[in-house]
């Protein structure tokens, strides 16, 4: 990860921190449910994809790349799902900075 999408997985990390810290307020709501689960297992995503990329893979360039872009894939969809949180949450600090393609990437 470069250092811009560094920045933005820790900030992944600390949402999901807060949200795990504080259940007792979102647990009861279905959908927040739902999309916790779904930026957990996007958060999981990230992480193998993250440990794959970094390993030498002596001149294996386009698998290098591969999981560069599936890896952009994921934060891409991360990041949609923060933004929803956002809106429904009425953030619009943490809406405006969310990343909504791979371009901006």
């Amino acid at each position: 990860m470069n250092k811009n999408q560094l920045k933005n997985y820790r900030m992944f990390l600390e949402v999901q921190n807060t949200l795990d810290h504080n259940n007792t307020t979102w647990s009861g709501n279905p959908k927040f449910t739902e999309t916790k689960k779904m930026l957990d297992i996007e958060i999981d995503g990230i992480e193998i994809l993250g440990e794959d990329a970094s390993k030498t893979t002596k001149g294996m360039t386009r698998d290098k790349n591969l999981i560069r872009n599936a890896l952009e894939k994921k934060l891409v969809a991360l990041a949609g799902a923060m933004s929803v949180h956002a809106s429904i949450t009425q953030n619009e600090t943490l809406k405006s900075i969310m990343i909504t393609s791979k371009a901006a990437l």
